[in-house]
């Protein structure tokens, strides 16, 4: 059994170790207020793409633990606070809370003790092979530079049948792309922040739904179902907007999260994948 709050023994990947450490560094800053998210109403749009994603992210681990083994073994990877792990965990489960950052961990298992907490690096997991039978994985591909390597090791650590659900930015929306167009027009001045900083400069990585079916193909997968969720601007002046939020609400309550306008539209896409 995993200990709760182990040592500190992330494998190091010299290649993308400055962007290892500063996703590190934003999170263990971040531990102590990420349960907000959860305990308060949305403020934000991304704030409120948390919750949206991890409710439909639950009714999929849920369906698939009814054909899971009696004892299931449920992998949350970048647990964050545990608030989304705790809502899996039922009876007979073991579920390993896993992120990269220490204090998340941390603070899951003390607001949680029935998780077991383990600080992990997706791209290097420090579990055997075939161990676990659900994985489930938010708002974290995007933020490893080696994410192919990442979607190997969760094919590695799950048992042939056993159920992936990973969440992914769409890059097709019609909202991210606005953001892409704000951002390059911005770039000069970030960088020259960057710089004044320290800032190692890396990107949040998107993928279209073809991509990320393909990229989860290639590693073992079956992509079995998607959802599409969240609508609204990303821009940093109206991600707040009071009608930016209502009409995200109104379009996440009345969208099937399926279909062409939900594709081009929605910023986040929840994946649903079979371990082949």
């Amino acid at each position: 059994m995993l200990k709760p709050d182990p040592a500190d023994s992330v494998p190091s990947i010299p290649a993308e170790e400055g962007q290892r450490q500063a996703v590190r560094q934003r999170f263990d800053k971040e531990s102590s207020s990420w349960g907000d998210r959860y305990d308060r109403p949305a403020r934000t749009l991304s704030q409120l793409d948390v919750t949206v994603r991890l409710a439909v992210a639950n009714r999929m681990v849920k369906a698939a633990d009814r054909t899971a083994s009696p004892h299931p073994f449920i992998l949350d990877l970048g647990c964050g606070t545990g608030e989304g792990t705790s809502r899996i965990y039922a009876e007979g489960m073991t579920v390993i809370a896993a992120d990269l950052s220490t204090e998340m961990v941390r603070t899951a298992v003390r607001r949680f003790p029935v998780l077991q907490g383990c600080v992990a690096d997706a791209a290097g997991l420090p579990f055997e092979s075939e161990r676990f039978d659900i994985v489930q994985s938010l708002g974290v591909l995007e933020y490893i530079g080696p994410y192919e390597r990442a979607v190997r090791e969760l094919r590695r650590v799950l048992k042939p049948g056993g159920t992936l659900v990973i969440s992914v930015p769409n890059r097709h929306s019609l909202f991210r792309r606005l953001r892409r167009m704000e951002r390059f027009m911005t770039a000069p001045l970030r960088r020259l922040r960057a710089r004044r900083k320290g800032d190692t400069g890396w990107e949040v990585q998107q993928w279209s739904l073809g991509e990320a079916v393909r990229l989860l193909q290639a590693s073992g997968f079956n992509v079995v179902d998607v959802h599409f969720m969240t609508y609204g601007l990303l821009l940093p002046a109206a991600e707040s907007w009071h009608v930016n939020l209502a009409l995200c609400r109104w379009l996440n309550a009345h969208c099937r999260g399926k279909g062409v306008l939900c594709r081009n539209l929605a910023i986040t896409a929840v994946l649903q994948a079979r371990a082949v």
